[in-house]
């Protein structure tokens, strides 16, 4: 919450200084934020075989359709129909 709020009155309150902050470092800290907060341990090849089977299909097909598309949006809609239909 309190992150939220604080990027909420630096944008509205320090939009021009903001705005000058170059896109590729904008990327660098999203993408230190994206290896720092995600799981690795539920793609270490141990944890993997130890899901099901459906539930590894259903990583695998979201995953394939969002780098095929470059869509998240796309993919996650696939992989939740995949999930609707192995798992009703």
């Amino acid at each position: 919450f309190l992150a939220g709020v604080f990027l909420l009155i630096l944008c509205v309150g320090l939009g021009d200084i903001v705005g000058m902050i170059p896109i590729a470092a904008l990327v660098a800290v999203m993408f230190f934020v994206a290896i720092v907060t995600f799981d690795w341990h539920s793609i270490a090849p141990a944890t993997v075989k130890r899901m099901p089977w459906t539930e590894t299909l259903v990583m695998v097909v979201t995953v394939a359709v969002v780098v095929a598309t470059h869509n998240l949006a796309f993919g996650v809609i696939v992989g939740v129909i995949v999930s609707m239909v192995l798992f009703a």
